[in-house]
C-alpha cells in the first residue's frame, strides 16, 4: 500500500508516454529480454537460490545480445546501428529512473540489474550517482552475488569495474557516520549493519580476488574502503588476501606488502592462527624434504655423510621451529586470559590443543 501511494504522488510528464511510444516504434530493443508471460508484472522479492539463478541467466543472456559493444554486424547491417539502438535504450532508462519514486523501497537486486545496465550503456554520471546513493542507503540487504552482478564483465567471468562498488561502500560508511557512529580514533560504536557490510564486502573481495587482471591499488581500495572497527576479526580479510597472493605470484616484495597492510595480523582469532601454525610447520616440512640432498653414485659412504648432515639441519631447525611454536603458544595464551574471566569458569576437564601437546 505504501509502495502504490507513492507511485500515485510521482507526477509523469505529459512527454514520458509519448517518448516511450516513439521507442517503441522505432524499434527500441528492451534492457532485458522477454522471460515469459508474466514479463509485464512488478517486480517481487524472489527467493536467494532463485534470484541467483535469474541474475545467471541474465548475465548470460542480456548483456551479450543488447549491451554489447559494436561486435560487428549489428544494428540489422546498418552502419552505426548498434549505437543508435544504445542510444535509445540510455534514454529508456534515463526515464525509468527518473521516474523512480525517493520515498519507495525496492529492493537491492532490482537496483543492481538498473546499475549494471547503466554501466554497459554508459550512461550520464547522474543516471548512475541516483542508483548508486539508492545503493548505498540499502547496502545491508545487499548479498555478495549483487555486488558480483555490478562489477563483473558482461559475460560474467572478469572484473570490469570495481570503482562503482567502492563508491556504493563508501557512501554507506559515510552515511553511517553522519548517524552518530565513530570511526578511528576515540569511542568506536559500529552498528549491526556495518558489520554485515563489513562481512559481505570481506566475502567479495574474496572472490574477486582470483581475476588476473585486479591490480594492487583497486584490491587495496576496495578492502580498506569499510573502518577497521567494523571487524571483530580479520579472518575473511586474511582468506582474500591469502586467495589474492597465490593468485598473482609474480608481485614483488613491495607490492605484497600494500597487499598485506590492508588486514591487520594482531586481529586474527586463535583457531585461524593455529591453522597458520599448521600449515607454516607442513610448508617447511615439505622445503626440507624437497630439498634433501640426494646420492647420483651408489657410494655408502657419501649417503652416510649425507644422512648425518641431513639429520644435523634436521635437528637444528626443529629447535628453531619448536622455539616460535612456544612463543606463539605464549601469545595465544595471554588472547585468552585478556578476553575475560567468563571463559576460566568452566569446570569441566580441558580440552588438549595443539600446543598442549608440544
Amino acid at each position: 500500500m505504501r509502495l502504490r501511494a507513492c507511485l500515485r504522488r510521482v507526477e509523469v510528464p505529459d512527454s514520458f508516454p509519448g517518448r516511450v511510444v516513439g521507442l517503441r516504434a522505432h524499434g527500441a530493443q528492451p534492457l532485458y529480454p522477454p522471460e515469459g508471460p508474466g514479463r509485464h508484472e512488478v517486480p517481487r522479492r524472489r527467493p536467494q537460490g532463485a534470484g541467483h539463478r535469474r541474475l545467471r541467466l541474465r548475465r548470460r543472456a542480456a548483456p551479450r545480445h543488447h549491451l554489447r559493444q559494436g561486435a560487428g554486424g549489428g544494428g540489422g547491417g546498418r552502419p552505426g546501428g548498434d549505437e543508435a539502438a544504445r542510444t535509445r535504450q540510455r534514454g529508456l532508462l534515463e526515464s525509468v529512473v527518473s521516474l523512480l519514486p525517493d520515498d519507495a523501497p525496492f529492493h537491492v537486486s532490482f537496483l543492481c540489474c538498473l546499475l549494471r545496465a547503466a554501466v554497459f550503456l554508459k550512461s550520464p554520471a547522474s543516471c548512475r550517482g541516483k542508483l548508486e546513493k539508492r545503493m548505498s542507503a540499502a547496502l545491508d540487504q545487499a548479498s555478495v552475488g549483487d555486488l558480483l552482478s555490478v562489477t563483473l564483465d558482461c559475460g560474467g567471468e572478469r572484473v570490469a569495474d570495481v570503482e562503482t562498488v567502492r563508491r556504493i561502500v563508501a557512501g554507506f560508511v559515510e552515511r553511517e557516520g553522519r548517524g552518530g557512529m565513530l570511526y578511528g580514533g576515540g569511542a568506536v560504536c559500529c552498528s549491526a549493519a556495518m558489520q554485515k557490510v563489513a562481512r559481505t564486502v570481506d566475502a567479495f573481495v574474496g572472490e574477486i580476488a582470483t581475476d588476473q587482471d585486479l591490480g594492487v591499488s583497486k584490491f587495496a581500495g576496495i578492502a580498506a574502503v569499510v573502518p577497521k572497527s567494523a571487524r571483530r576479526f580479520d579472518d575473511d580479510l586474511y582468506c582474500a588476501v591469502d586467495i589474492y597472493l597465490k593468485a598473482h605470484p609474480e608481485l614483488d616484495e613491495i607490492e605484497r606488502e600494500k597487499v598485506c597492510s590492508v588486514m591487520d595480523p594482531l586481529r586474527l582469532s586463535s583457531s585461524t592462527l593455529q591453522i597458520m601454525l599448521h600449515a607454516l610447520y607442513y610448508d617447511q616440512l615439505n622445503l626440507r624434504i624437497g630439498g634433501a640432498p640426494a646420492a647420483k653414485t651408489p657410494d655408502p659412504a657419501a649417503d652416510m655423510r649425507n644422512q648425518i648432515m641431513a639429520d644435523s639441519e634436521l635437528i637444528k631447525e626443529n629447535e628453531a621451529l619448536r622455539s616460535e611454536l612456544v612463543r606463539m603458544k605464549m601469545y595465544v595464551s595471554d588472547m585468552h586470559r585478556n578476553q575475560g574471566s567468563s571463559t576460566c569458569k568452566g569446570g569441566g576437564p580441558k580440552k588438549p590443543t595443539f600446543f598442549s601437546s608440544v
